[in-house]
């Protein structure tokens, strides 16, 4: 979860300074910058949960792996999603 986390906020931030430069004063501009604000949400987040939480960090972690010692034929029908 914190990498997918961390993983979504750079991507943010990637497109919102597209389209902060793409866009300058306008519109799509103004929306790219609160982009790269919200991305700065989600790191926050992401380091929160590896600050505050690390026991939620393990846990998570144990599921993980545990989860990808499954049989193919044991796990459900949408494992991708959650892979």
């Amino acid at each position: 979860m914190v990498r997918r986390l961390k993983r979504i906020s750079n991507e943010m931030l990637q497109i919102g300074e597209d389209m902060d430069c793409y866009g300058g004063l306008g519109e799509i501009g103004v929306h790219g910058r609160e982009m790269i604000s919200a991305s700065q949400l989600a790191l926050d987040w992401a380091r929160g949960i590896e600050r505050d939480e690390p026991w939620l960090r393990r846990v998570l972690d144990d599921a993980k792996r545990a989860y990808k010692k499954w049989p193919a034929g044991a796990k459900p029908s949408n494992a991708k999603a959650h892979a």
